[in-house]
């Protein structure tokens, strides 16, 4: 393959007739979205473009449809149309859910329109066009390169890396009158020489090509690598290339680890052996879907232990981290920071509590819950010193550290590391009565607890049962502290599931969807009260409230409040437990939970079918789900997922289930 490097490096800098390819995506929902990019431009082509011996590729979307040409209309935005025309050397078109011959043809005007500005003279054009769930590259030899596709719903991942095979074929049927005229048009390609190795078996190839060096670029969505293949797919495009040759049955990852079977031995060979995952490698991800090594779509119904509510690298999120990390990513706190108020700020006002104490991971977040309740019980409530009790209930799930599971009630957590912590208790679920007596002692803190327990199964307590327990809290002084590592953020459908109760707890603990999936951020939520009790020096930690994860956490935050998902995520639970519930209950005997956190229950079989044996045929099917404990089966998709694609997890589901028995 064509060698890739970065910007900058020695290499690219001592050989000035080498040329690079720069795949600038602008991903424009509309004319301001646009025009605010092109201003852009100017400023990025200077950093990233810093010699004449670079060669650049402009890619706009049909979903502007074309108002780059249309945003050259007034005189201020033909000025950044003039600037960005004078930077590229090739111009490529992706025109996205071409379906049809109507718009086809309102496709084809545009481009036109496009075409017919003198501005244009000189200067090369590929285009590429989408159709349902196909790509078609159109290339000047009047060949057709297609990727299959499950789904490919934004052109910019183009930037991204593509884990597909490639073959031949023709055009679907409606594009050839699209195709008829464009030819004309894209026999002006500009010659891009593949690695020797190719080029000899590439009619009209130039021995003379400078070696090309690739690097893909998106103004809405950072700077992201391309893969060896689906960088060659656009060259190969953009030569009219005759055979893909060895490209074909080739995978897109940029790991060198090509298929599933040699993940898996690389981490039995070099990692620690304490995980058991499901036999499904994974390479890429978008939304509410995965693909593994060799280019297979699945749907997550895991989301990463609900880390990614907000689907897969959200745009948003991956440019407020992009972002970030150009600037400053980490201070520690020995300094002060520009990123820090600013997040306290947003969360404690979004959430209605004084202050928080932002951490890293969820266990990190529990800890310091536990750590704030004891030092609030010896300074605020009186209790002696190192006499403080923290409950928790049974069947619990915090995390795997030391101090957590030795509140734990499931022997896989804490057998073999003992001794336990003392001064942690622990009450049956859903069960007021057991609360009440041990907060009757006065050396009880707090009581922590998950308002839904889904490490657990997804148990669901009965209504009332946590309004109660918050009552009981405060009748005798005792914090009530929530865990919303897991249910929090929206998946349940409300910002916290103790919401759900009209609940206000002493405590708040958030993770997992606070990082939107990219990095680990936790945070504690208490007032003054609770909060000033720790005083400097006495609890912390280096990465806890840096500027990136601050940026992050605002942007997962603010995903959630703009995308209005609180009301779909109830509907899409419902609609999910209620067609589970027509299961037979002969093998399904239990379906429970809440909006997008849900379980069943797999009754044991007498062919000796087991939730690990589905999960691998929903695997097979295209849906990734993972047992907890041995007999039930969780399911929580990101919380962006569609009613159609719901609909058509849900049959991959019932097949999973029906052919099981």
């Amino acid at each position: 393959m064509g060698h890739v490097t970065q910007l900058g490096s020695s290499s690219l800098q001592s050989t000035a007739t080498r040329k690079r390819v720069l795949l600038l995506g602008l991903d424009g929902a509309g004319k301001s979205s646009l025009l605010r990019q092109l201003s852009n431009f100017e400023s990025l082509s200077s950093r990233y473009v810093p010699t004449e011996g670079f060669r650049v590729i402009a890619m706009a979307t049909q979903s502007c449809r074309f108002d780059m040409y249309e945003v050259g209309g007034s005189e201020k935005n033909r000025e950044y149309w003039t600037k960005f025309l004078d930077k590229i050397d090739l111009l490529m078109f992706v025109m996205n859910g071409c379906s049809n011959d109507e718009r086809l043809e309102l496709a084809s005007e545009e481009l036109k329109k496009v075409l017919s500005d003198s501005r244009m003279d000189g200067i090369p054009l590929l285009l590429v066009v989408t159709h349902q769930d196909r790509l078609q590259c159109l290339s000047p030899d009047e060949a057709a390169v297609a990727m299959d596709l499950d789904s490919y719903a934004h052109a910019r991942h183009l930037c991204r890396p593509v884990g597909v095979s490639l073959h031949h074929g023709d055009p679907p049927e409606g594009l050839a009158k699209l195709r008829n005229w464009m030819f004309p048009v894209l026999a002006r390609g500009v010659e891009i020489q593949d690695d020797q190795e190719n080029a000899d078996e590439e009619e009209g190839g130039d021995d003379e090509a400078d070696e090309i060096y690739l690097e893909g670029f998106c103004l809405s969505s950072g700077v992201t690598m391309l893969s060896n293949q689906s960088s060659r797919l656009l060259r190969s495009a953009a030569c009219g290339v005759r055979s893909l040759g060895s490209v074909a049955g080739t995978t897109s990852s940029s790991s060198s680890l090509t298929t599933s079977q040699q993940v898996f031995a690389k981490e039995k060979q070099f990692g620690a052996h304490n995980y058991e995952p499901l036999p499904v490698a994974l390479s890429r991800a978008e939304g509410v879907s995965v693909w593994d090594v060799e280019g297979k779509r699945y749907y997550d119904f895991l989301s990463a232990y609900s880390a990614t509510n907000q689907g897969h690298c959200h745009p948003k999120i991956i440019q407020a981290l992009t972002d970030q990390a150009q600037r400053l990513t980490l201070t520690s706190r020995a300094f002060f920071n520009d990123c820090l108020g600013e997040y306290e700020e947003y969360i404690t006002k979004l959430f209605g509590y004084d202050k928080v104490l932002p951490m890293n991971t969820g266990v990190e977040g529990v800890e310091t819950a536990m750590k704030l309740a004891r030092k609030w019980a010896y300074t605020v409530k009186g209790v002696p010193q190192d006499k403080a009790n923290l409950v928790f209930a049974e069947g619990n799930f915090h995390g795997r550290t030391l101090s957590v599971i030795s509140a734990s009630t499931d022997p896989s957590s804490y057998e073999g590391f003992g001794p336990r912590m003392p001064g942690l208790h622990v009450v049956p679920y859903d069960n007021l009565d057991a609360l009440e007596e041990i907060c009757r002692d006065p050396h009880t803190a707090a009581f922590i607890v998950e308002p839904i327990q889904g490490e657990a199964g997804v148990y669901v307590p009965s209504p009332g049962y946590l309004r109660g327990a918050h009552a009981i809290c405060k009748k005798y002084n005792v914090l009530f502290v929530a865990d919303e590592v897991q249910t929090g953020l929206c998946r349940t459908g409300k910002w916290l599931c103790i919401d759900h109760d009209d609940v206000r707890p002493d405590m708040v603990v958030l993770g997992k969807a606070l990082g939107g999936g990219v990095l680990p951020v936790s945070s504690v939520l208490a007032d003054d009260s609770v909060m000033l009790t720790i005083k400097p020096g006495e609890h912390g930690s280096t990465f806890g409230g840096n500027p990136l994860a601050c940026k992050v956490a605002i942007a997962s935050l603010e995903v959630l409040g703009e995308e209005g998902l609180l009301d779909h995520v109830t509907r899409m639970g419902e609609l999910l437990r209620s067609e589970l519930r027509t299961l037979p209950q002969d093998v399904v005997t239990t379906v429970r939970g809440k909006g997008l956190l849900s379980a069943m229950v797999i009754k044991p079989q007498s062919n000796g079918v087991t939730a690990w044996d589905i999960c691998l045929k929903l695997r097979d099917n295209g849906l990734l789900a993972k047992p907890t404990h041995s007999d039930i089966i969780r399911f929580a998709p990101p919380l962006v997922i569609t009613e159609q694609q719901m609909r058509e997890a849900i049959d991959i589901i019932k097949k999973a289930v029906l052919s099981s028995v």
